[in-house]
């Protein structure tokens, strides 16, 4: 009876397992389940934590000089609609310039000139 329930465990085990190598690997499966929990540990917290405020520093240096007006919340009064069209024209010589060396911000564009000929 033992018997019969060990290799009924082990069966299921083998299941398991095949059916997580057939859909993503065990090896994903594995770092996806322990991941989380290395992240958690005070040595592996504090250096993804010196890591992540370096590259917020670098991204700030790098791309906060390029920021058109930046805004954090609504204008008390409006703008004249001449100096919203040229700060589009202007963010769009921005943008441009990035997306056509191959970098883009965190947003998706359609990827056509098309779309930036719509935007301006």
């Amino acid at each position: 009876l033992r018997s019969a329930s060990y290799w009924a465990i082990l069966l299921r085990v083998f299941l398991f397992l095949r059916r997580i190598h057939n859909r993503q690997g065990l090896k994903v499966w594995l770092i996806e389940a322990v991941a989380p929990k290395l992240k958690k540990l005070p040595a592996v917290k504090n250096k993804l934590d010196k890591e992540m405020s370096g590259q917020l520093a670098s991204f700030r240096e790098k791309f906060g000089q390029e920021l058109t007006q930046p805004r954090m919340r609504l204008p008390e009064e409006g703008m004249p609609e001449q100096d919203i069209l040229s700060l589009m024209v202007e963010r769009k010589e921005l943008d441009t310039k990035h997306w056509k060396d191959g970098k883009i911000t965190g947003a998706v564009y359609h990827g056509e000139q098309t779309h930036y000929d719509f935007i301006a």
